[in-house]
């Protein structure tokens, strides 16, 4: 299988936020995700880019092999990533406001 992926500063903007990686977990299944900082706000490119690397180290430890799984572990992650981000806006006041988006798959 071959991924490849392309992003867009698109025609508003005069920064891109996007943050892709793809990643292959111990089980050789593979997690493609894309962030996109929202932004409005200050930090959308740390988030964006937090969200991708964390989801990624995360899902290389791992040696899931079912959908089921994926789902199970995704749906935790976010939490978990979500709730990093919330922290670290807390800590640092120029980003107290950042948010991203966030998309992902799992190829299994």
């Amino acid at each position: 299988m071959q991924i490849a992926y392309l992003s867009d500063i698109g025609t508003r903007r005069k920064e891109n936020q996007d943050f892709v990686g793809i990643f292959t977990n111990k089980s050789q299944y593979k997690l493609a995700i894309v962030a996109d900082g929202v932004t409005s706000e200050k930090g959308g490119d740390i988030a964006a880019e937090m969200v991708v690397n964390n989801f990624g180290f995360g899902w290389r430890q791992t040696d899931i092999s079912s959908i089921e799984e994926a789902k199970t572990w995704i749906s935790k992650k976010a939490r978990e990533e979500n709730s990093r981000i919330l922290m670290a806006g807390k800590r640092f006041d120029d980003l107290s406001q950042m948010a991203t988006t966030m998309v992902l798959t799992v190829a299994i």
